[in-house]
């Protein structure tokens, strides 16, 4: 195993309070120790060649790849490898490279070199419009269902059963589409075996 991701492990095992907390760390971290292990970059047994440019082009890679695309996930991300980096350096494996810079303005170069979006507050309902809205879902819904007309029928109520819960969650509970996404997707494959 490369010195990097061995690390990595060894953060996760003493650090289990924090990252219990702030599980996205364990995303950015492991994203961080994924870039470092690429073809291209081969930094993953290299940690004393590891310096902010690298940080700066890890975060330009998960750009183009579409998986970085605002100054929340930018400064999460940040956040997440200063943590694993003030672990390695309070253990003497590395050196905080974040010492020498002023974090802030690292931060703010980079939300304009790669123009991403600053946090917009998210619209919200009146409860009376949620209630409105799921009144008419549901009826519109329970229209659909008629007698049975075999395994089809079926699973065309289950689907209709989901897309309910699914737009329900979105309206009462909004969240980021990714999570509702997955929670959808493992609720449908879940089904599928069961009806196999």
């Amino acid at each position: 195993m490369d010195v990097m991701p061995k690390y990595r492990d060894e953060f996760f095992e003493e650090r289990k309070d924090l990252l219990n907390k702030n599980h996205v760390y364990c995303n950015h971290i492991n994203k961080f120790i994924k870039y470092l292990c690429l073809p291209e970059v081969q930094l993953s047994n290299a940690p004393a060649r590891i310096n902010i440019d690298v940080v700066e082009e890890c975060i330009k890679y998960y750009h183009d790849e579409g998986e970085l695309n605002s100054r929340s996930t930018m400064e999460s991300h940040l956040e997440s490898v200063k943590s694993f980096y003030d672990y390695l350096s309070e253990t003497g494996r590395a050196t905080d490279i974040f010492s020498n810079y002023s974090y802030s303005k690292f931060k703010d170069e980079i939300v304009e070199k790669y123009s991403l979006l600053e946090p917009v507050e998210r619209g919200s309902y009146k409860c009376e419009d949620i209630k409105a809205i799921l009144i008419k879902l549901d009826k519109a819904i329970d229209n659909f269902q008629g007698e049975s007309a075999g395994i089809r029928e079926e699973e065309r109520h289950l689907q209709r059963i989901i897309l309910r819960l699914f737009i329900k969650l979105t309206l009462i509970a909004p969240a980021k589409r990714s999570v509702i996404t997955s929670i959808k997707n493992r609720i449908s494959q879940k089904n599928i075996k069961n009806c196999l």
